[in-house]
């Protein structure tokens, strides 16, 4: 995500490439991969709305993106694929 300082150890050449190159194609990979591609403030603007927003204080169980919340899948609602996702996880993480 562009902004958040992780190149900052970086060689200069990164580091100019990403606080100052990569900022201005967000439209690209917003058009070509996925339109929920952000820049940290406006991550950090849309987390802050889900927590301080009291239109949304009894809100539990919603995916968003960004602002706008969007349809949970179907397979959340599998109670037979989840029963087999515990399982193998239970069995995967078994102590010998």
């Amino acid at each position: 995500m562009p902004g958040m300082g992780l190149p900052r150890e970086a060689p200069a050449p990164i580091r100019f490439i990403a606080n100052h190159v990569f900022p201005h194609m967000i439209p690209l990979p917003r058009r070509v991969y996925s339109p929920n591609v952000h820049m940290v403030e406006e991550s950090a603007d849309a987390v802050g709305r889900l927590v301080t927003d009291p239109e949304l204080a009894d809100t539990t169980s919603k995916y968003f993106e960004g602002h706008r919340e969007i349809p949970l899948s179907d397979e959340l609602y599998d109670d037979v694929r989840a029963e087999e996702l515990w399982n193998g996880s239970l069995a995967l993480t078994a102590r010998p």
